[in-house]
This record gives C-alpha cells, sequence and structure tokens, in this order.
C-alpha cells in the first residue's frame, strides 16, 4: 500500500539529499545507436525473420532506426502493450495487457493497406529495451484467429531479439550524474550542467534511468520528459514516472518517506 505522506510533494530544500540519476538512457539515443550500428542490427534480425517466417505466413520485424517512422510504432511508444484484434468478436480479448481496441480499429487498423482482405486477425508484440523503451516492433497477421498461444510464441520471440541486441557492443555514451531537485511519487526533477545531455530529453520523450541514494539503489525507473529549462548555467528537466516494478514503487516509497521525516526534522 503507498501512503499519503509519500505522494505528496517534497519541495525544494538544499539541505536534503534526495538522490541521484544515474545510467540514464534515452529513446532518442537508442535510435541513433541503432542507426549507426544498422548493418550489425540487421544481422540480428534476419535471423530472427527466418524463424518467424517458418512459423507464420504474414510476418514483420520492424527496428525503429533514427530515420524511421512507423504508425504501430508510434502508437506503441504512448501504449506499451500488446496489439491483439481478432475480427470474429468470439476471440476477442478486452485484457488490459492489450492494446486499446479502438485505438486499433480508429487509427491503424483502417490505414494499413498493405494486408490482403482475407487478413482477420493479428498479433504486435512492442520490442523493448530492458522492458521499458519501445525500439521495435514483431507483428504477425492471419487468415484466421489467433490465439493466446500465438501470443505467446511473439511475446518470446520479441523479448529474445531484444536481448541479443542489447547484449551486441553497441557504443551508449558515458554520461555524467544527475542530481535530484525535486520528487514525489509521480513526477522527478533534476538538474546538470552539461547542455549536451539536452538531446536525451525532447519534450515527450521517453528516459530510463536508475535512482540511488549515496551507495544505495533505489530502483530503475522510465519517465516521459515533461519540461526543460536552463538559466544560470543549469539545467533542469522535470519527468514523469512511468508504470513502475513492485520493488522500485516500494522502494521509492520507502526513499520518499526518508526524505518527509527529515523535511519535519527541520
Amino acid at each position: 500500500e503507498i501512503t499519503v505522506s509519500a505522494k505528496k510533494e517534497v519541495t525544494k530544500d538544499d539541505t536534503i539529499d534526495r538522490g541521484t540519476v544515474t545510467n540514464i538512457t534515452s529513446y532518442t539515443e537508442i535510435c541513433e545507436v541503432l542507426q549507426n550500428n544498422r548493418k550489425m542490427i540487421k544481422n540480428v534480425v534476419y535471423g530472427f525473420e527466418d524463424h518467424v517466417g517458418k512459423l507464420f505466413k504474414n510476418y514483420r520485424i520492424y527496428i525503429n532506426y533514427a530515420d524511421s517512422v512507423d504508425l504501430r510504432l508510434k502508437a506503441l511508444l504512448l501504449h506499451k502493450r500488446i496489439i491483439f484484434y481478432n475480427q470474429d468478436p468470439e476471440h476477442q480479448s478486452e485484457s488490459p495487457m492489450f492494446f486499446p481496441l479502438s485505438v486499433y480499429l480508429g487509427e491503424i487498423r483502417k490505414r494499413d493497406l498493405k494486408l490482403s482482405r482475407k487478413i482477420v486477425s493479428e498479433i504486435t508484440v512492442p520490442i523493448m529495451y530492458k522492458a521499458k523503451i519501445v525500439f521495435g516492433l514483431v507483428q504477425i497477421n492471419a487468415e484466421y484467429p489467433l490465439t493466446m498461444n500465438n501470443v505467446g510464441i511473439i511475446k518470446k520471440i520479441a523479448a529474445e531479439l531484444e536481448k541479443k541486441i542489447r547484449f551486441l557492443p553497441l557504443p551508449f555514451e558515458d554520461k555524467t550524474n544527475m542530481q535530484v531537485i525535486e520528487i514525489n511519487f509521480d513526477e522527478i526533477h533534476m538538474e546538470f550542467r552539461d547542455r549536451k545531455l539536452l538531446r536525451h530529453f525532447p519534450i515527450g520523450g521517453v528516459v530510463f534511468f536508475k535512482l540511488r541514494n549515496k551507495e544505495e539503489e533505489i530502483g530503475q525507473f522510465s519517465a516521459i520528459v515533461k519540461t526543460r529549462n536552463n538559466y544560470g548555467g543549469k539545467t533542469t528537466v522535470s519527468c514523469l514516472f512511468e508504470e513502475k516494478d513492485a520493488l522500485s514503487e516500494i522502494n521509492l516509497e520507502t526513499h520518499l518517506e526518508k526524505i518527509s521525516r527529515k523535511k519535519a526534522k527541520q
């Protein structure tokens, strides 16, 4: 249970250490790294395409390089869920793990002119860096109703592909730590001096990072960039936390309660 006190905003006070952000990775950086190492990535994807092609006739594996845009990927950046659609209502599912059906029918499927009219079903699973940042997808379509068993197969393929790409020797940047100046259960505000880091914080972009308090790791989080400002040689960014894993959520609650107690003593 998340206490009310932990959800209250902790106002800025320079005498209280609110933690440090480390190991930050952004959607922007991931796409650029994939683009700069496109040949290496494609070699990995080809192997998976061969595997998926033996299982399903209509398939697509899409990786988002820095110069590419895809309708489904843009939608999955906002809704990190699985697209699972069957034309037959008997095989339809409204589970919260799936992409909103109204969005799929209204914004995606009607524009998909490449599929045969005989296609009646689709499963599209996002490929997510460390299960946090979408950078690609695995899509299958069929002329028959697809099942939850098929969903499991595609989820496994997407996870294996992400792992294979993540363990390639890709040159991610070395980044300096960022000081947390304000934090609550929903938002985090950071400050840094190196303006080059701003490229990782486009408004609406997704960032992935570790939050530490001195030597203690609080957890790994992803967040959406809300605002950014520059003044007096310092840059601040504010981000909205995305859904947290259970352990990180508990640790964050404990961290916020410690800050609240320190503030109450002042």
